[in-house]
């Protein structure tokens, strides 16, 4: 276990210093959309789909260094969706990790443009950081997964039929498929993402979606009995 938060912590370094690097605090942009953007995205995220990546990658022997634009570019996707997941027409959370959200600390527009700004950015920071790394079509189909994966065949799928059952019991068939996409999609993204990458067979590739599919879906069960009964001290936000 020891072994295990040793290279946890480090990891997780790796991640804040690259994340630091590819945050723009540049003069060209508004010094308040800066400030909302950082205020969300080092706000002490436990950066559990960055570390899956890295976890992959170092798993098959890879230099990790390679897919960190990948793994920041995912957070980045997280982060964005974060912002907006918490505003008042969606979740209408007050807190998130302890802190203010981030339309209660500046406002619901400076909030719904910080996570505008995060999702396109974040694109940016991957296809620009592979660019070299990796064969140009592989970068294309990570990218294009990934798209999916963040999107109306992926994460704000679920978010949309989350909002729309709100209240009602759903099917266990019917949950399942809410919570891989709100949730898992991103997660099996993180975990397949280096595979598609390092141009694996459809067989290798096949098997590690198999893998992040099921990761993420725990996740988010899990994540689901703790807004029933968790500590809100440890959580960070108000329990259901």
């Amino acid at each position: 276990m020891k072994d295990f938060e040793r290279w946890y912590n480090k990891t997780r370094e790796g991640v804040e210093k690259f994340l630091r690097e590819v945050v723009s605090n540049e003069k060209s942009i508004s010094p308040t959309l800066s400030s909302a953007i950082n205020y969300a995205v080092f706000s002490g995220g436990k950066r559990v789909r960055p570390t899956l990546v890295i976890a992959v990658a170092e798993d098959n022997g890879w230099d990790s260094e390679n897919f960190l634009p990948l793994a920041a570019g995912i957070e980045l996707i997280h982060t964005y969706s974060l912002i907006h997941d918490d505003l008042p027409a969606m979740d209408n959370d007050d807190f998130r990790r302890g802190r203010p959200t981030i339309h209660k600390k500046f406002n619901e527009a400076m909030a719904i443009l910080a996570g505008d700004a995060l999702l396109t950015h974040a694109f940016f920071v991957i296809a620009d950081g592979l660019r070299g790394k990796f064969p140009e079509k592989n970068i294309l189909e990570t990218v294009s997964f990934l798209s999916l994966a963040a999107g109306m065949e992926g994460m704000v799928a679920g978010q949309q039929i989350d909002v729309e059952n709100e209240g009602r019991i759903l099917s266990k068939k019917s949950l399942e498929n809410m919570v891989y996409l709100k949730t898992g999609r991103l997660i099996q993204a993180s975990v397949t993402g280096p595979i598609i990458l390092k141009g694996m067979d459809d067989e290798i590739k096949n098997l590690w979606l198999e893998i992040g599919k099921k990761v993420g879906i725990l996740f988010q069960v899990v994540d689901d009995i703790l807004d029933e009964v968790g500590d809100e001290k440890k959580v960070g936000k108000k329990l259901k």
